[in-house]
């Protein structure tokens, strides 16, 4: 085992006693050093699946405390997956790929794993190339297709892009014209929308696919990063009871389910947006 694999996996897998451990405490010293300097790949385990990922990484981290972060999309495949036996599934700002292992532990359907930015799709295609029925496409999905020129922050694994004129031009595509390139997708009953602002633009610029398909859609509302892309978020749940959507489910960042609300119950929609601005994010799935 490579010392980064050891630091990083001490630090999601050992308990901390004592004095918190001195295994955990060396390993949390190496890891601040090594990312000072670096951020090296480190092999990570979810279930029968090894991912690569940074060591910056948290998904490890969070899920050691919280053990249901990150496996709500996969519960919920899984239930679709017994209604729909041709189930494929669409993950929108896919990362490295580590939504992939968790939902193959739940079932096994086509996927196609959409990431644009360069680093994070590398990293995809390397989690993703010895898999059966997962194919993968570099693209930024929006609400139109435009070009902005556009700058990156990435903390934890995690990326957001900003409007900025000294930042690198950026291509957006909508869902519809990627389906195009992937027809046998465009009947997918599931979609998971995880893209840190750009989520709601994405669902408005699919409105025949939504609208005709009525897939299940699971994606993060996040209203500061939201308002960062010039969107107010909450027109959306309008938008989808317009196209015949009704009830929405709510999840914590965590992955816990926290309740229910009806699309057309414009007070509690409200409070929800309320509660998550300035907070943190939720997880929403859009049942048909």
């Amino acid at each position: 085992m490579l010392l980064t694999d050891w630091i990083y996996n001490t630090l999601a897998t050992n308990e901390k006693r004592g004095f918190m451990s001195l295994k955990f405490r060396l390993a949390t010293y190496l890891r601040n050093f090594f990312l000072k300097f670096s951020d090296p790949f480190v092999n990570y385990k979810i279930g029968s699946s090894v991912i690569k990922m940074s060591l910056s990484h948290q998904l490890g981290l969070y899920r050691k405390s919280y053990t249901q972060y990150s496996t709500n999309p996969a519960r919920i495949a899984e239930l679709i997956k017994e209604k729909y036996a041709d189930l494929t599934f669409l993950d929108i700002g896919s990362n490295i790929g580590d939504s992939i292992p968790f939902l193959r532990e739940k079932s096994f359907f086509p996927i196609l794993a959409i990431e644009g930015e360069e680093e994070f799709y590398s990293i995809l295609e390397k989690n993703t190339s010895n898999l059966e029925d997962v194919q993968v496409c570099k693209a930024f999905i929006g609400e139109k297709k435009e070009s902005s020129m556009r700058s990156f922050v990435k903390v934890g694994g995690t990326a957001h892009s900003l409007t900025a004129q000294d930042g690198k031009e950026v291509c957006t595509e909508t869902l519809e014209d990627i389906l195009d390139k992937f027809p046998v997708f465009k009947k997918s009953k599931m979609i998971k929308i995880d893209t840190d602002g750009f989520d709601c633009k994405i669902i408005r610029g699919a409105r025949d696919y939504l609208s005709k398909v009525q897939p299940i859609i699971f994606f993060e509302y996040f209203p500061d990063l939201l308002e960062k892309q010039n969107d107010d978020g909450i027109s959306v749940f309008d938008t989808l009871f317009e196209w015949g959507y009704t009830k929405m489910l709510v999840y914590n960042n965590l992955g816990t389910f926290l309740y229910s609300i009806n699309l057309d119950d414009k007070v509690h929609v409200q409070e929800m947006h309320s509660y998550f601005s300035g907070n943190y994010y939720c997880d929403i799935p859009s049942p048909k």
